[in-house]
């Protein structure tokens, strides 16, 4: 895991930068993913959707994050103000419906622990997730947005 958080910090070109995301997006999807939910993962993934200037970056960012977030280590670890911010940049740039429900499903995982809930409780979150909503095209966007308004309400069935 060492070796690929320095990778990403040697990332010098979006390329670069996409094959690190992807990697520990690629990572995230398995049962190995539990490994990720480490500081030094958070903060590269925060550098990386701050720098990301491409759709295919921040879904695969917007991605590792959502599939980091999906055990409760990952919540934990990613439920912070930079991976708030980074997400709503991304889900505010983002001009595709695979950015969307990246960015959403990320939200919505965060967002199932009251301190998840706490940091992605905010009008910068609401914005996003309603132009979000708004600009898709897709049911898959709607349904990840619908969850993430539901988990940052704190609405249970």
């Amino acid at each position: 895991m060492g070796r690929l958080v320095a990778m990403g910090r040697l990332a010098t070109t979006e390329a670069s930068r996409r094959d690190v995301a992807r990697n520990i997006r690629n990572l995230a999807e398995t049962d190995e993913g539990r490994q990720l939910a480490r500081e030094d993962v958070r903060e590269l993934l925060v550098r990386l959707g701050e720098l990301a200037e491409s759709e295919e970056l921040r879904e695969d960012v917007a991605n590792a994050i959502r599939f980091v977030a999906r055990a409760a280590g990952g919540k934990r670890v990613l439920a912070t103000e930079g991976v708030r911010d980074v997400l709503v940049g991304m889900g505010v740039a983002s001009a595709s419906d695979g950015v969307r429900e990246a960015v959403a499903g990320a939200i919505c995982n965060v967002a199932v622990l009251d301190e998840g809930r706490r940091v992605m409780a905010t009008e910068g979150v609401r914005d996003a997730l309603v132009g979000m909503g708004v600009a898709s095209a897709s049911d898959g966007v709607r349904l990840a947005v619908a969850g993430a308004i539901r988990n940052v309400a704190g609405w249970d069935e």
